[in-house]
Protein backbone atom coordinates (compact mmCIF):
# COMPACT_ATOMS: atom_id res chain seq x y z
CA UNK A 1 0.00 0.00 0.00
CA UNK A 2 1.13 3.52 -0.53
CA UNK A 3 1.88 6.21 1.88
CA UNK A 4 -1.00 7.59 2.89
CA UNK A 5 -0.64 11.41 2.83
CA UNK A 6 -3.59 12.53 4.22
CA UNK A 7 -5.51 11.62 7.48
CA UNK A 8 -8.69 13.02 7.76
CA UNK A 9 -9.32 13.46 11.07
CA UNK A 10 -13.48 13.42 12.34
CA UNK A 11 -14.67 13.80 15.74
CA UNK A 12 -18.44 12.62 16.38
CA UNK A 13 -20.78 12.66 19.14
CA UNK A 14 -24.37 12.34 18.67
CA UNK A 15 -24.43 13.54 14.97
CA UNK A 16 -27.30 10.98 13.65
CA UNK A 17 -28.60 13.71 11.47
CA UNK A 18 -25.16 15.01 9.85
CA UNK A 19 -23.12 12.84 9.91
CA UNK A 20 -23.32 10.75 6.53
CA UNK A 21 -22.97 14.33 4.77
CA UNK A 22 -19.45 13.84 6.22
CA UNK A 23 -18.85 10.49 5.21
CA UNK A 24 -19.84 10.76 1.90
CA UNK A 25 -17.63 14.82 1.54
CA UNK A 26 -14.61 12.48 2.85
CA UNK A 27 -15.50 9.27 0.34
CA UNK A 28 -16.20 11.20 -2.98
CA UNK A 29 -12.60 13.21 -2.97
CA UNK A 30 -10.97 12.60 -6.13
CA UNK A 31 -6.87 12.43 -5.55
CA UNK A 32 -3.66 11.64 -7.00
CA UNK A 33 -2.47 10.60 -3.72
CA UNK A 34 -3.87 7.49 -0.81
CA UNK A 35 -5.74 9.27 2.27
CA UNK A 36 -7.15 7.47 5.28
CA UNK A 37 -10.31 8.71 7.78
CA UNK A 38 -10.13 8.80 11.27
CA UNK A 39 -13.68 9.05 12.60
CA UNK A 40 -14.01 9.22 16.87
CA UNK A 41 -17.49 8.14 18.09
CA UNK A 42 -17.38 9.59 21.49
CA UNK A 43 -20.21 7.35 22.37
CA UNK A 44 -22.84 9.04 21.04
CA UNK A 45 -25.99 7.88 22.59
CA UNK A 46 -28.04 8.07 19.12
CA UNK A 47 -27.25 5.84 15.87
CA UNK A 48 -23.99 7.93 15.24
CA UNK A 49 -21.96 5.11 15.98
CA UNK A 50 -24.10 2.53 13.80
CA UNK A 51 -23.82 4.58 11.31
CA UNK A 52 -20.03 5.03 11.49
CA UNK A 53 -20.31 1.26 10.90
CA UNK A 54 -21.70 0.62 8.39
CA UNK A 55 -19.72 2.92 6.22
CA UNK A 56 -16.61 1.22 7.94
CA UNK A 57 -17.95 -2.04 6.69
CA UNK A 58 -18.46 -0.54 2.91
CA UNK A 59 -15.00 1.26 2.83
CA UNK A 60 -12.48 -0.92 5.16
CA UNK A 61 -9.36 0.27 3.40
CA UNK A 62 -9.64 3.60 4.35
CA UNK A 63 -12.10 4.00 7.08
CA UNK A 64 -10.47 3.44 10.47
CA UNK A 65 -13.31 4.35 13.16
CA UNK A 66 -12.52 5.06 16.95
CA UNK A 67 -15.55 4.04 18.96
CA UNK A 68 -15.78 5.11 22.54
CA UNK A 69 -17.49 2.71 25.35
CA UNK A 70 -17.78 6.00 27.69
CA UNK A 71 -17.49 9.52 26.85
CA UNK A 72 -14.43 10.99 27.26
CA UNK A 73 -15.15 14.83 26.32
CA UNK A 74 -16.69 15.01 29.50
CA UNK A 75 -13.90 13.16 31.21
CA UNK A 76 -11.64 16.42 29.92
CA UNK A 77 -9.92 14.70 27.55
CA UNK A 78 -9.01 16.62 24.57
CA UNK A 79 -10.25 14.25 21.71
CA UNK A 80 -8.28 15.51 18.91
CA UNK A 81 -4.65 15.90 20.60
CA UNK A 82 -4.85 13.02 23.08
CA UNK A 83 -6.52 10.33 20.91
CA UNK A 84 -7.39 10.68 17.01
CA UNK A 85 -4.08 12.29 16.09
CA UNK A 86 -2.41 9.70 17.29
CA UNK A 87 -3.77 7.44 14.95
CA UNK A 88 -2.94 9.19 12.25
CA UNK A 89 -0.54 7.93 9.87
CA UNK A 90 -0.74 10.79 6.63
CA UNK A 91 1.76 13.35 5.77
CA UNK A 92 -0.79 16.14 6.44
CA UNK A 93 -4.02 16.16 8.57
CA UNK A 94 -7.22 17.52 7.33
CA UNK A 95 -9.70 18.30 9.72
CA UNK A 96 -13.33 17.88 9.91
CA UNK A 97 -16.26 17.74 12.35
CA UNK A 98 -18.92 15.37 12.79
CA UNK A 99 -21.66 18.17 11.57
CA UNK A 100 -20.02 19.51 9.07
CA UNK A 101 -19.00 18.25 5.77
CA UNK A 102 -16.93 19.06 2.61
CA UNK A 103 -18.62 20.24 -0.54
CA UNK A 104 -15.27 19.94 -3.43
CA UNK A 105 -14.92 16.75 -4.32
CA UNK A 106 -11.16 18.27 -5.43
CA UNK A 107 -10.62 19.98 -1.77
CA UNK A 108 -8.06 18.37 -0.77
CA UNK A 109 -6.38 17.72 -4.06
CA UNK A 110 -6.34 21.82 -4.16
CA UNK A 111 -5.05 22.03 -1.01
CA UNK A 112 -1.98 19.53 -0.94
CA UNK A 113 -1.18 20.53 -4.84
CA UNK A 114 -0.39 23.81 -2.38
CA UNK A 115 1.22 22.46 0.29
CA UNK A 116 3.01 20.58 -1.44
CA UNK A 117 4.98 23.20 -3.50
CA UNK A 118 4.47 25.85 -0.97
CA UNK A 119 6.80 23.27 1.70
CA UNK A 120 6.92 26.61 4.47
CA UNK A 121 3.36 26.66 3.99
CA UNK A 122 2.17 25.11 7.69
CA UNK A 123 -1.76 25.53 7.35
CA UNK A 124 -4.06 26.34 4.68
CA UNK A 125 -7.45 26.92 4.86
CA UNK A 126 -10.56 28.21 2.41
CA UNK A 127 -13.96 29.56 3.06
CA UNK A 128 -17.13 27.65 3.48
CA UNK A 129 -20.47 28.36 3.36
CA UNK A 130 -22.37 28.45 6.28
CA UNK A 131 -25.71 26.45 6.72
CA UNK A 132 -27.80 27.31 9.13
CA UNK A 133 -30.18 24.40 10.93
CA UNK A 134 -33.09 26.57 11.84
CA UNK A 135 -33.42 28.11 8.77
CA UNK A 136 -32.00 26.46 5.78
CA UNK A 137 -32.47 29.66 3.67
CA UNK A 138 -29.72 31.79 5.62
CA UNK A 139 -27.66 29.78 3.96
CA UNK A 140 -24.45 32.33 3.52
CA UNK A 141 -20.74 32.41 2.74
CA UNK A 142 -18.98 32.09 6.14
CA UNK A 143 -16.27 34.47 5.75
CA UNK A 144 -16.23 37.39 5.94
CA UNK A 145 -18.09 36.58 9.45
CA UNK A 146 -18.61 39.67 10.61
CA UNK A 147 -18.79 43.70 9.64
CA UNK A 148 -15.24 43.73 11.34
CA UNK A 149 -13.93 40.85 9.51
CA UNK A 150 -14.98 42.64 6.43
CA UNK A 151 -12.59 45.25 7.16
CA UNK A 152 -9.62 42.98 6.00
CA UNK A 153 -10.98 40.76 4.00
CA UNK A 154 -9.26 40.11 0.97
CA UNK A 155 -11.76 38.48 -1.68
CA UNK A 156 -8.97 36.85 -3.36
CA UNK A 157 -6.41 33.92 -1.81
CA UNK A 158 -3.98 35.22 0.79
CA UNK A 159 -1.16 34.42 2.72
CA UNK A 160 -1.04 35.33 6.38
CA UNK A 161 1.43 35.23 9.33
CA UNK A 162 0.58 35.79 13.02
CA UNK A 163 1.30 39.64 12.49
CA UNK A 164 -2.27 39.87 10.66
CA UNK A 165 -3.55 37.31 12.42
CA UNK A 166 -6.77 39.39 13.15
CA UNK A 167 -7.84 40.08 9.50
CA UNK A 168 -9.11 36.76 9.80
CA UNK A 169 -10.04 36.12 13.29
CA UNK A 170 -12.49 33.14 12.46
CA UNK A 171 -11.97 30.12 9.47
CA UNK A 172 -14.15 27.43 9.07
CA UNK A 173 -12.13 24.47 10.56
CA UNK A 174 -13.55 21.75 8.41
CA UNK A 175 -11.19 23.58 5.98
CA UNK A 176 -7.63 22.65 7.84
CA UNK A 177 -5.15 20.78 6.42
CA UNK A 178 -1.62 21.14 8.42
CA UNK A 179 1.13 19.20 8.75
CA UNK A 180 0.82 15.91 10.98
CA UNK A 181 4.36 16.68 12.34
CA UNK A 182 2.82 19.41 14.23
CA UNK A 183 0.64 17.36 16.36
CA UNK A 184 4.14 16.71 18.31
CA UNK A 185 5.51 20.18 18.22
CA UNK A 186 2.87 21.38 20.05
CA UNK A 187 1.65 18.69 22.41
CA UNK A 188 2.28 20.41 25.37
CA UNK A 189 0.57 24.19 24.22
CA UNK A 190 -2.52 22.47 23.50
CA UNK A 191 -4.52 24.38 26.90
CA UNK A 192 -7.90 23.49 27.52
CA UNK A 193 -9.31 26.24 25.78
CA UNK A 194 -13.08 26.68 23.91
CA UNK A 195 -11.61 27.43 20.88
CA UNK A 196 -9.21 24.33 20.01
CA UNK A 197 -9.21 25.08 16.21
CA UNK A 198 -8.13 28.76 16.56
CA UNK A 199 -5.30 27.35 18.90
CA UNK A 200 -4.04 25.27 16.69
CA UNK A 201 -4.72 27.54 13.62
CA UNK A 202 -2.10 30.25 15.54
CA UNK A 203 0.50 27.73 16.56
CA UNK A 204 0.61 26.39 12.69
CA UNK A 205 1.30 29.53 11.66
CA UNK A 206 3.77 30.48 14.07
CA UNK A 207 6.08 28.09 12.62
CA UNK A 208 5.58 29.62 8.50
CA UNK A 209 2.22 30.98 7.75
CA UNK A 210 -1.29 30.09 6.68
CA UNK A 211 -2.64 30.06 3.33
CA UNK A 212 -5.92 30.62 2.55
CA UNK A 213 -8.09 29.85 -0.65
CA UNK A 214 -10.92 32.06 -1.71
CA UNK A 215 -13.22 29.03 -2.39
CA UNK A 216 -16.48 27.76 -0.59
CA UNK A 217 -14.76 23.75 -0.54
CA UNK A 218 -16.92 23.01 2.77
CA UNK A 219 -20.28 23.64 4.88
CA UNK A 220 -20.36 24.73 7.98
CA UNK A 221 -22.55 24.45 10.09
CA UNK A 222 -25.03 26.59 12.71
CA UNK A 223 -27.79 26.04 15.54
CA UNK A 224 -26.93 22.47 15.49
CA UNK A 225 -28.62 21.04 18.75
CA UNK A 226 -25.70 20.62 21.64
CA UNK A 227 -23.10 21.89 19.34
CA UNK A 228 -20.27 24.27 21.92
CA UNK A 229 -21.34 27.37 19.52
CA UNK A 230 -24.96 26.98 20.30
CA UNK A 231 -24.74 26.26 23.83
CA UNK A 232 -22.35 29.65 24.16
CA UNK A 233 -25.57 31.72 23.16
CA UNK A 234 -26.91 30.92 26.16
CA UNK A 235 -24.10 31.90 28.53
CA UNK A 236 -24.95 34.29 31.48
CA UNK A 237 -22.10 36.71 31.92
CA UNK A 238 -20.11 34.68 34.63
CA UNK A 239 -19.61 31.58 31.83
CA UNK A 240 -18.74 34.70 28.84
CA UNK A 241 -15.66 35.67 31.31
CA UNK A 242 -14.36 31.98 32.55
CA UNK A 243 -14.58 31.42 28.86
CA UNK A 244 -13.15 34.27 27.28
CA UNK A 245 -10.08 33.94 30.21
CA UNK A 246 -9.13 30.60 28.75
CA UNK A 247 -8.52 32.29 25.61
CA UNK A 248 -6.37 34.65 26.52
CA UNK A 249 -4.34 32.53 28.51
CA UNK A 250 -4.42 30.45 25.16
CA UNK A 251 -3.20 33.52 23.19
CA UNK A 252 -0.53 34.46 26.20
CA UNK A 253 0.71 30.35 26.03
CA UNK A 254 1.47 31.39 21.89
CA UNK A 255 2.77 34.39 22.25
CA UNK A 256 5.43 32.91 25.05
CA UNK A 257 5.49 29.80 22.50
CA UNK A 258 6.77 32.43 19.49
CA UNK A 259 9.13 34.20 21.70
CA UNK A 260 7.05 37.65 21.89
CA UNK A 261 7.79 37.51 17.86
CA UNK A 262 4.18 38.57 16.99
CA UNK A 263 3.62 40.10 20.31
CA UNK A 264 1.69 42.84 18.09
CA UNK A 265 -0.41 40.75 15.84
CA UNK A 266 -1.56 38.54 18.80
CA UNK A 267 -2.23 41.54 20.98
CA UNK A 268 -5.02 43.07 18.33
CA UNK A 269 -7.07 39.61 18.64
CA UNK A 270 -6.09 39.77 22.59
CA UNK A 271 -8.09 42.98 22.12
CA UNK A 272 -11.34 40.97 20.74
CA UNK A 273 -11.78 39.12 24.00
CA UNK A 274 -10.69 42.06 26.40
CA UNK A 275 -13.62 43.74 24.71
CA UNK A 276 -16.20 40.92 25.85
CA UNK A 277 -14.88 40.70 29.50
CA UNK A 278 -15.04 44.39 29.77
CA UNK A 279 -18.60 44.30 28.32
CA UNK A 280 -19.38 41.90 31.26
CA UNK A 281 -17.73 43.83 33.85
CA UNK A 282 -18.34 46.71 35.87
CA UNK A 283 -16.44 50.05 34.84
CA UNK A 284 -13.84 50.14 37.24
CA UNK A 285 -12.00 47.30 34.76
CA UNK A 286 -11.04 49.63 32.73
CA UNK A 287 -8.57 50.85 35.05
CA UNK A 288 -6.69 48.00 35.14
CA UNK A 289 -3.96 46.45 33.72
CA UNK A 290 -4.08 45.16 30.27
CA UNK A 291 -8.27 45.88 29.96
CA UNK A 292 -7.03 49.67 30.55
CA UNK A 293 -4.89 49.51 27.65
CA UNK A 294 -7.62 48.24 25.34
CA UNK A 295 -9.65 50.43 26.44
CA UNK A 296 -7.56 53.32 25.95
CA UNK A 297 -6.89 51.81 22.39
CA UNK A 298 -10.86 51.67 21.02
CA UNK A 299 -12.26 53.94 18.90
CA UNK A 300 -14.80 56.06 20.62
CA UNK A 301 -17.92 54.28 19.24
CA UNK A 302 -16.81 51.58 20.43
CA UNK A 303 -15.77 52.82 23.57
CA UNK A 304 -19.35 54.11 23.75
CA UNK A 305 -20.91 50.52 23.63
CA UNK A 306 -18.63 49.24 25.93
CA UNK A 307 -19.70 51.57 28.41
CA UNK A 308 -23.81 50.95 27.35
CA UNK A 309 -22.85 46.89 27.68
CA UNK A 310 -21.97 47.27 31.55
CA UNK A 311 -24.70 49.37 32.32
CA UNK A 312 -27.84 48.60 30.46
CA UNK A 313 -29.34 44.97 30.90
CA UNK A 314 -28.81 42.87 28.18
CA UNK A 315 -32.56 42.77 26.72
CA UNK A 316 -32.34 46.58 26.59
CA UNK A 317 -29.00 46.35 24.29
CA UNK A 318 -30.91 43.74 22.07
CA UNK A 319 -34.07 46.23 21.32
CA UNK A 320 -31.82 48.47 20.78
CA UNK A 321 -29.78 46.68 18.02
CA UNK A 322 -33.09 45.39 16.87
CA UNK A 323 -34.16 49.16 16.37
CA UNK A 324 -31.26 50.00 14.12
CA UNK A 325 -31.91 47.23 11.94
Amino acid sequence: MNEVMVSICCAAYNHEAYIRDALDGFIKQKTDFPFEIIIHDDASTDRTAEIIREYEQKYPEIIRPIYQKENQYSKGRRIFADMIYLFASGKYIALCEGDDYWLDEYKLQKQIDYMETHQECTICFSNAYEENQLDKSKTKLFLPNSKEDAKYFPYCDKDYTLDNAYEISFAPTASYVFPRKMCNDFRDHYLPCPTGDLQLRLLCTSQGYAHYINEPLSVYRTNVPNSATTRWKSDDKTKIVERKLKIIAMLDDVNQFTDCKYEKGLWQLKKYHLYSIISCSKFGIVREGEYKKAFKEAQFMQKIKLVLKMYLPTKVIYQIQRLRR
